[in-house]
């Protein structure tokens, strides 16, 4: 997109880092050549939760078209993965146990004042020597993403059209990036956050949202859009969590999306 600025693609589960290793990623962002997604799922990634599990995807088709200018990337993420945490290879998947998380992740989100508490929660698990991991299941369908990328702006299109509609509950859109590199927040009504100053799952009010880098002058730009709820978040844990964006969360009846991604800098 720039000299300094870049995008890359995989049709793997690449990069493999922590805890998405084994999950489809977006379009990641490269600066000077390296890549600065950290832990994140990259820009344009649906995830889709029914009435009792949230689907990933862990296997993807990938196409790539260029015309003038314009590089048109087609990726169909298949919805193949759910969430699973296991305790010495014990896989802990009652559906009592699947509740508690469930209230835990929901009061994680609503209530701002609980979540730096919470997050040290999350490293309790870990010592005792439960993981999570994504395991495979039978999908819940494809969702085809467009991403249309011109000289700095990419362009969006997600079609939920190949999932099972009757069981679709919520439907996601991930934005994110790494918190080593993206360390600031920004918006239309002239917000800034900084670090640990941004918490995770916030609405957006403003008409515009902004992640960057220290200096400001590198990063991008989302915009509110109709039928549709945009939040920013960030969450940093060193080996589990490193996150960074801004997400959709789409009107579940509809089945395309589109919005697009100001890149700052390029």
């Amino acid at each position: 997109m720039s000299r300094s600025i870049g995008i890359r693609v995989y049709s793997n589960t690449n990069p493999k880092i922590w805890r998405t290793s084994e999950l489809q990623k977006g379009l990641v962002f490269l600066y000077n050549d390296a890549e600065r997604i950290g832990e994140a799922t990259g820009f344009g990634v649906p995830i889709i939760k029914s009435s009792d599990e949230t689907y990933f995807s862990g296997s993807s088709s990938v196409y790539m078209q260029r015309t003038g200018e314009a590089t048109t990337i087609w990726k169909e993420y298949c919805m193949d993965r759910m969430a699973r945490n296991v305790y010495k290879n014990i896989r802990l998947e009652n559906r009592q146990m699947r509740s508690v998380l469930k209230r835990f992740s929901d009061l994680y989100q609503r209530n701002e004042r609980s979540r730096s508490p919470m997050l040290m929660l999350k490293k309790v698990p870990m010592k005792v020597g439960i993981s999570s991991s994504f395991v495979e299941t039978p999908p819940l369908g494809r969702a085809v993403v467009t991403y249309e990328i011109q000289k700095n702006r990419i362009l969006v299109k997600a079609d939920f059209s190949g999932l099972k509609r009757p069981v679709v509950e919520k439907v996601f859109i991930m934005n994110e990036q790494g918190t080593r590199f993206f360390r600031r927040y920004r918006d239309s009504c002239a917000k800034q956050l900084v670090d640990e100053q941004i918490s995770a799952w916030d609405h957006v009010e403003a008409d515009w949202a902004a992640i960057t880098n220290d200096e400001g002058n590198v990063g991008f730009r989302l915009r509110k859009v109709n039928d549709s709820i945009l939040r920013m978040g960030r969450e940093f844990q060193e080996g589990y969590l490193d996150w960074i964006g801004l997400d959709y969360e789409v009107n579940p009846r509809t089945e395309t999306f589109r919005y697009e991604i100001e890149v700052l800098g390029a």
